[in-house]
């Protein structure tokens, strides 16, 4: 932990806030606002979609952890574009091939139309947050870090809540593909915003060095993955990550319609409470983090711990008259807590060059969405291996012996990120030259 002579050397050195940082700011958080709308939407829809194109769990399962494998697997190469095209560029890029996935998801006559939209879709958000960490590198302080990902992380939220509740209804009213059509129509708009507003450093003498060339970025990349603080950071949010997308962003509203005897656009609603939760839990840690306990492993541990107890909840879910208020509860509890993965993002940004800041973030990023891709996928097979050919409208529903078992998995991934976490050294977090 830094002591106060440190903190105040860091305070006096830090310059006059740069003009336009906070425009730079919501653009990239009205373009992760999408990306989540896309994360979350094939979970709220499977009934329709498993309707739609006669699929099975395993290839709705598949169709969702695509995007998580596109995603995971595009960090590294999403962060060096960050360290050497810049934000403004590559955030513009990225959301111009979302919106295209949007369109061909809702053009698809069939299933492998639709998996070819999920490519562009996972192609384009792969690259938006860690532009938007790049961004935040440049123009911000390094102990306001934490704070800019949980407020940037609210919009995001914004976006999967709007991907449960609120999608399934407009989906029951006016049908999936024209939801589709409009969820393009709005992305394509926000990576309008971003190259209107976004610049990749802030102007004057006190901005960050000009990007790296492309080699010095591979070599210092090549030195990074060789620091075992990244990687153990990337097994924290690993954990963290999968489990909450192997429920919130698949099967919990089929798990939870089942489990209370509900419509599933009603189900979809302990979705929307938990990313209310989370909305509100992202700065709440940054700010525990950056100005709290100034370091990020303990506010990890403690959140960590108590989202996996309440799995025990997940996996029993309360019954009775009050059962669904008292999931309800969980429901948001979870997600707040579970908000504490964004500080491995945070750790990852604290033990890097500054210069490749976005590959730094882009790494530890990356084993969140490849394990919530596996997660999902096991998941998947997990329930059709215990289908005992019940059907509803279509869909497959599976016994709830079957969700349990699934879930199981789940806990072991948090029990793993709980290790790695506890195993995380502190260190100050290094600077972007005079002007961060």
């Amino acid at each position: 932990m830094r002591d106060a002579a440190a903190t105040a050397e860091i305070r006096r050195d830090e310059p006059a806030a740069p003009r336009g940082r906070w425009a730079g700011l919501a653009a990239c958080a009205g373009l992760f606002l999408m990306v989540n709308v896309h994360r979350f939407a094939v979970g709220t829809l499977a009934g329709p979609l498993m309707a739609e194109f006669g699929a099975t769990a395993v290839q709705i399962g598949g169709l969702a952890s695509l995007y998580f494998y596109l995603y995971g697997g595009m960090q590294i190469p999403s962060g060096i574009l960050a360290d050497t095209w810049g934000p403004r560029r590559s955030l513009t890029l990225a959301g111009t091939c979302l919106a295209a996935g949007a369109a061909v998801f809702a053009w698809a006559p069939a299933l492998p139309a639709a998996y070819a939209g999920r490519v562009l879709i996972g192609f384009g958000a792969a690259a938006i947050l860690v532009n938007a960490m790049r961004f935040f590198a440049n123009w911000f302080s390094p102990w306001q870090f934490a704070t800019l990902v949980g407020l940037v992380n609210v919009a995001g939220n914004a976006g999967a809540f709007l991907a449960g509740a609120p999608l399934a209804v407009a989906a029951e009213l006016l049908g999936w593909r024209a939801v589709f059509w409009g969820v393009g129509a709005c992305t394509l708009a926000a990576a309008a915003a971003a190259w209107a507003v976004v610049r990749d450093r802030p102007p004057g003498g006190g901005a960050p060095p000009e990007a790296m060339p492309l080699a010095a970025v591979l070599r210092a990349t090549a030195t990074l993955l060789q620091s075992r603080e990244i990687w153990k950071a990337l097994l924290t949010k690993m954990g963290l990550d999968s489990s909450l997308f192997a429920f919130f962003a698949l099967w919990g509203a089929p798990y939870l319609s089942q489990a209370y005897s509900l419509p599933r656009a009603t189900a979809a609603r302990f979705i929307s409470v938990a990313t209310v939760g989370f909305a509100l839990g992202a700065p709440s840690m940054g700010v525990l983090s950056d100005r709290v306990f100034r370091n990020r492993r303990t506010p990890i541990l403690l959140a960590g711990t108590g989202y996996g107890l309440l799995w025990i909840a997940v996996i029993y879910p309360p019954g009775g008259p009050y059962g669904t208020l008292l999931f309800g509860i969980v429901a948001f509890c979870l997600g707040f807590l579970a908000s504490c993965l964004l500080l491995t993002l945070a750790v990852a940004r604290d033990k890097c060059d500054p210069a490749v800041a976005g590959v730094a973030t882009a790494t530890v990023n990356a084993g969140g969405f490849l394990g919530a891709a596996v997660l999902q996928l096991v998941t998947s097979a997990i329930l059709d291996l215990y289908w005992e050919g019940a059907t509803a409208g279509g869909a497959r529903v599976y016994p709830a012996h079957a969700f349990r078992v699934a879930f199981l998995i789940c806990v072991g991934f948090i029990v793993v990120s709980l290790v790695s976490a506890w195993r995380i050294r502190e260190s100050p977090p290094q600077r972007a030259g005079a002007g961060d």
